[in-house]
């Protein structure tokens, strides 16, 4: 059930031209790869499939009834011998109310759940009754007992079950803290209730947390067996429409591959659901991104494609009774591959049961092997000395290693021999960068100055060479070391020199650890210029990381970075935040480690949380890092100061303008320092200017824009210089300076347009800055079609989320008010503001939320709405006030116009 990357590629290609062309795509894209041309073809018929299936869907499940049953029924309504008395669940397979016996014979209450079906024949009719009794035979103390059921005068289908006071098993997990190994022993007893239905041939479908409740007593109660998928009937019937009616129903977020691509559904599929209910239990994170679920092909990419570790993704530790990192060490090994059991695309290579899968997690618990595990010697005599202890642990022990003593002989003689290699490497290393320092440190400049970072690291290569010479055998480490020292001041293309001489050296002396870590580090500078180029060099280093017994911990950390960028840019950052977090545990876990190491990847993994929108964990990060640099003596460094102008970043994104500035500017005299010594980051001054412009301080900002733009591209950061164009058009435009802005902006974007892929965004803000110049040059309509094609492009009134969404509703509710559609400005403007408030630490602090309130208020006075237009206009004049200061224009404005209205 796996699809392979290319297959994935040309199936979204394909989904996006018009069914006629597609057989002519698919035939010049695959050429002679048939097997790649039928993989393709198989996946389009699934997805004509599921388009005839949705579109046929409120047929099948009676929509309109559906629509009828949101309403609560009147308290007294009687159904069959019972009486409605309130509602207390709703879902997409009906409501579920609370009922009593209403026949008067004795009290008791239940939980009556009317499902949204039309049964019209006689023959759906005797059927439902049939799989009504199917499922009343299911009796079992972790399953909520079918006691009745029948259908409704006008042929509504509805079941009556044990009314289960209690709340969905991860709320209560998380209520009261429990540890993995408490969650596992819950978990059990939904398992025996699954393998007991499954004993009865009645498949579950639909197994997610809100059908799994836990009562006061701790009890697991597994609801909703009335929307299974029979075997016994489909084993006994001929596949009738009403059994087309059944088979309709799952949930997206929880179904597996099979049932999205119509396959057939078998035990196998509740293990899938199963292990992704405890994938979450355990480690806080779903095993696929919910947002992944808005098309078929999106849901089908994401069911079909293996879930990173659980161990890699964990959150919300703290609801497990323990900290991140003694979460990923338990989830690390027999839990990783338990899960990844039970999650495979495959089915066949699932558990093939549910006590299948309970025995391994009882094996866990009890300290046993798993079958999830590989059987190695090692694992089994690791797992057998923790179940014993004492004598008889050690002569049983004696007997093993007396039967394998050979092989555990031969097995430490190679050990000790590459134990060895290893120290002696290391040694002879340290010594080689021993001498290069000394070599460095003993470097002046002309008339006795003494050189910069740059020109230190420039000479520095010169004497590496002419002191060590080509056979030297540590020659390719310390070009690795010193393209490190290049990255720091953003000179990426003589890093990238540096990179090269390190492949060909590793290529010329065999050196596959070498030669790993060498393309690994080229292939994440390279995925935002050079993607397909990056693509194949990462390609190259995970086969050579692959076949090395002992890679380094300098080329595992290299690629998993690498990796990371890529799956960064193939926008399944979950995926990439995982990568990193192993990488972070790793690195902790060893005491080779250097502290830089660990710096760069945490660095990574914050502004990845960035990226994803989780601004809280990425400001924990980055405070993190902020501290372990001063314990360790680096807040005078320039990696000091990048982070601290990391997190100026992250607050500005929430909308704290004036702190983010107050952060570079506290920092203004250390970057002048560094300047003067040639050790200053390219980055800094962009990151300046644009606290400038955001404040309006548009002369000031353009003085050192340029100044930024000239320094990177002196650096030969291509990227870094379109960045800064793109930003000197946005002040330009502030300055009125519009056919200069022109300029600018066509740079910036030829530019990014040659790795459209990974610029995305950049190429997005530029689109947002020429809408505004449009705009400022009275052009409302040209303004108007650049941001509405903008807002296509996000999906928009359809999708209310996504990068850059924010300032595009803010673009469009400005330039709505100068075209006089002040309604529309007034919805683009609340579609602002929620985001913005998503986006915010503090809704008082954020410019953001100020500037869409300010916006909002507009066009409500517009629209004669002065009360609303006052509440708005408060808040709005607070948030800017904080977000960006009292003398802004903005804070004025609302001061004005809030003053009018007093």
């Amino acid at each position: 059930m796996k699809i392979s990357r290319p297959a994935e590629t040309l199936f979204s290609q394909a989904l996006e031209r018009p069914p006629e062309s597609r057989d002519r795509f698919l035939a010049d894209a695959c050429g002679d790869d048939r097997a790649l041309f039928a993989e393709v073809v198989s996946l389009l018929a699934a997805a004509d499939r599921s388009d005839g299936y949705f579109e046929r869907l409120s047929g099948r499940i009676g929509l309109s009834a559906l629509a009828a049953h949101r309403a609560s029924l009147p308290e007294d309504r009687v159904i069959g011998h019972w009486r409605i008395d309130r509602i207390i669940g709703r879902g997409g397979m009906g409501n579920v109310y609370l009922a009593e016996r209403a026949d008067e014979q004795f009290e008791q209450k239940a939980a009556l759940k009317i499902l949204p079906i039309g049964l019209t024949s006689e023959l759906s009719r005797t059927r439902f009754l049939t799989e009504r009794q199917i499922l009343a035979d299911l009796e079992h103390p972790n399953i909520a007992r079918i006691i009745d059921g029948g259908v409704t005068e006008v042929g509504t289908p509805y079941f009556v079950m044990d009314y289960v006071d209690g709340a969905p098993i991860d709320a209560w997990c998380d209520e009261r803290n429990l540890d993995v190994s408490a969650r596992i022993r819950l978990f059990l007893g939904v398992l025996a209730a699954v393998s007991h239905a499954h004993a009865h041939l009645v498949v579950h479908r639909d197994l997610k947390p809100s059908n799994v409740l836990v009562d006061r007593e701790g009890h697991v109660k597994l609801l909703d067996f009335g929307i299974a998928k029979l075997l016994r009937a489909e084993a006994d019937a001929p596949r009738s429409a009403s059994t087309q009616e059944y088979g309709v129903m799952l949930t997206p977020e929880y179904a597996a591959p099979e049932q999205l691509l119509g396959g057939t559904v078998t035990t196998a599929t509740d293990v899938y659901a199963l292990g992704l209910m405890l994938y979450e239990l355990l480690s806080g994170s779903s095993a696929r991104q919910s947002g992944d679920a808005d098309s078929f092909a999106s849901l089908v990419r994401a069911a079909t494609r293996d879930p990173p570790k659980a161990s890699t993704v964990v959150s919300g530790a703290e609801r497990r009774g323990t900290s991140g990192r003694t979460l990923r060490r338990l989830l690390r090994g027999d839990l990783d591959n338990i899960l990844q059991k039970a999650l495979s695309t495959d089915a066949d290579e699932r558990y093939a049961t549910a006590n299948e899968f309970a025995a391994d997690l009882k094996r866990y618990l009890g300290g046993e092997p798993v079958t999830a595990m590989p059987p190695t010697l090692g694992y089994r005599a690791q797992k057998f000395v923790a179940r014993h202890r004492g004598g008889v642990a050690t002569t049983l022990l004696t007997l093993i290693a007396l039967i394998g003593s050979l092989v555990v002989a031969t097995s430490q003689m190679i050990e000790a021999r590459q134990q060895r290699d290893v120290a002696v490497y290391q040694q002879q290393r340290a010594l080689a960068s021993n001498e290069f320092l000394m070599l460095l440190l003993g470097e002046i400049g002309p008339d006795g100055e003494p050189l910069s970072l740059g020109e230190l690291l420039d000479h520095g290569v010169g004497m590496l060479e002419q002191s060590f010479g080509e056979e030297y055998p540590f020659l390719g480490r310390m070009y690795l070391d010193i393209a490190a020292g290049y990255f720091s001041l953003g000179k990426t293309e003589a890093m990238l020199d540096l990179l090269g001489r390190a492949e060909r050296f590793g290529r010329g002396h065999d050196d596959d650890d070498l030669l790993a870590a060498a393309l690994c580090r080229s292939a994440g500078l390279r995925f935002r210029t050079e993607p397909a180029r990056a693509l194949a060099q990462l390609t190259e280093a995970n086969g050579l990381m692959a076949r090395l017994h002992t890679p380094s911990l300098d080329s595992a950390v290299s690629c998993a970075r690498a990796n990371a960028h890529r799956l960064e840019t193939e926008g399944d950052r979950l995926a990439a935040i995982g990568a990193l977090q192993n990488a972070v545990a790793t690195l902790e876990d060893s005491r080779l480690a250097s502290i830089h190491s660990r710096l760069n990847v945490m660095n990574q993994l914050g502004n990845l949380h960035y990226s994803n929108g989780d601004r809280s964990e990425a400001l924990a990060i980055n405070a993190r890092i902020l501290e372990l640099m001063e314990e360790t003596g680096r807040d005078r460094t320039a990696g000091y100061l990048i982070n601290a102008v990391n997190r100026s970043v992250f607050l500005q994104s929430m909308g704290e303008v004036r702190s983010a500035f107050e952060i570079r500017q506290g920092l203004l005299e250390r970057v002048r320092e560094l300047e003067r010594r040639g050790r200053a980051p390219i980055s800094f001054m962009s990151f300046y200017a644009g606290s400038l412009l955001r404040l309006a301080r548009y002369e000031e900002a353009l003085e050192i824009a340029i100044d930024a733009f000239e320094a990177a591209r002196a650096a030969g950061n291509v990227n870094w210089a379109a960045q800064d164009e793109l930003q000197l058009g946005r002040i330009l435009i502030g300055l009125g300076r519009y056919d200069e802005a022109v300029t600018r902006l066509d740079s910036a974007e030829a530019t990014f347009r040659r790795a459209s892929a990974s610029n995305d965004r950049l190429i997005q803000a530029v689109n947002f800055a020429r809408a505004m110049l449009e705009l400022r040059r009275g052009d409302v309509a040209a303004a108007r079609r650049l941001i509405d094609a903008e807002l296509d492009r996000l999906g928009y009134p359809a999708s209310t989320s996504g990068p850059g969404l924010a300032t595009a509703l803010r673009t469009a509710a400005e330039i709505a008010l100068a075209d006089g559609d002040v309604a529309s400005a007034e919805r683009y403007a609340s579609g602002a503001y929620e985001l913005a408030v998503g986006a915010a630490r503090d809704a008082k602090l954020s410019a953001n939320v100020g500037n869409a309130l300010l916006l909002r208020a507009k066009a409500r006075l517009r629209q004669g709405d002065a009360a609303a237009a006052s509440g708005d206009l408060g808040l709005a004049h607070e948030a800017l006030a904080n977000g960006l200061g009292s003398d802004h224009p903005r804070t004025a404005e609302a001061r004005e116009l809030l003053a009018g209205r007093g």
